[in-house]
């Protein structure tokens, strides 16, 4: 696990020896900064942030064809398409990369979003629960989350889209930057804890989070939920970046927040342009979309749709994931 960096950076400047896009406009203070910091870092870091740099001057890219960031996995039992090499409860991304049981990073992005999967992958996505990829607004969605009690009063999931948590992870030595989306029930331990961690901090990059997997059992099933903790070293300090790390994570933060502004707003042109430019307001009530949930809250459910492998409609079976890279 990555060490508390120390408050000071060595102030002895080095060489710059990557080359950040015109494009991205960092400041002067960043790159000395960058500059600052060891090579392997620096090299780390130019592949990191490939996916915030903008298109080269006088190219103008269609906004679906833009870079998107690499997609983390955690392996469930069910996961059909992994690394040879990794197993059930570790992490691996969309190259297929074997990353591990835990990972150690900085949050940069925490967003809530919903999700639709069908036999063949994504179906649908919404990047802020009102718009979708599709060009339909959420509220007037045939596939939006559905519920039922029963006589208990609990509340079940019976079908649609997932309302889930996306954030944006830069790992703590800075060699990759990943999109990593936790939903159904496998992701609601880690959800809840984010919701009481990162507003406790003064920005939510300026202490690093391990992320891991914890085996559970739904009835004859077993999956691993997404579990979160605050990192920390061998002596039980916890992991801050140092100064001219911070320099350079809160400016590549600015930059995730522009690459989100991005894709809400090409969310949001979608569905205008199939909607005919109208706001929505003839379908339901915003926020309308089950018994016991609100506008932004994910509602804890016992049993799940689940689209994929592994569960069926209102077995209770957890919501796991079996789609690398798909979102």
């Amino acid at each position: 696990m990555a060490k508390p960096k120390k408050d000071e950076s060595p102030q002895t400047e080095t060489a710059l020896v990557i080359s950040v896009p015109d494009a991205m406009k960092a400041p002067d203070a960043v790159l000395k900064a960058l500059a600052r910091l060891p090579e392997d870092i620096q090299k780390n870091l130019s592949k990191a942030m490939t996916p915030l740099a903008p298109a080269k001057r006088g190219m103008k890219m269609a906004a679906g064809s833009r870079k998107q960031f690499p997609f983390l996995n955690l392996m469930q039992k069910s996961t059909s398409n992994a690394p040879d090499d990794c197993k059930a409860g570790e992490y691996f991304d969309d190259a297929m990369t074997a990353l591990g049981a835990s990972l150690v990073g900085y949050v940069l992005l925490f967003k809530e979003e919903r999700v639709f999967f069908s036999g063949t992958g994504l179906a649908c996505r919404s990047p802020d629960r009102e718009h979708s990829i599709r060009g339909v607004y959420c509220e007037q969605c045939p596939e939006k989350p559905t519920f039922r009690k029963d006589g208990a009063g609990k509340v079940f999931k019976d079908g649609g889209c997932d309302d889930c948590i996306g954030i944006v992870l830069l790992m703590a030595d800075f060699s990759g930057m990943y999109r990593y989306t936790l939903k159904g029930k496998a992701g609601q331990p880690a959800q809840k804890m984010l919701k009481k961690l990162l507003p406790a901090t003064d920005e939510i990059f300026s202490r690093a989070y391990r992320f891991y997997g914890d085996k559970r059992e739904a009835g004859s099933n077993t999956y691993h939920a997404h579990l979160v903790e605050v990192a920390r070293d061998e002596g039980g300090e916890e992991v801050h970046p140092s100064k001219d790390e911070m320099t350079v994570v809160d400016f590549l933060f600015e930059k995730v927040l522009e690459w989100s502004d991005q894709d809400d707003a090409e969310a949001t042109r979608m569905t205008k342009e199939a909607s005919g430019g109208t706001d929505g307001t003839d379908g339901p009530q915003r926020g309308s979309y089950g018994p016991g949930g609100e506008a932004g809250d994910t509602v804890d459910v016992e049993g799940t749709t689940t689209v994929g492998s592994e569960g069926e409609e209102g077995t209770g079976t957890p919501d796991v994931e079996d789609h690398a890279g798909s979102l």
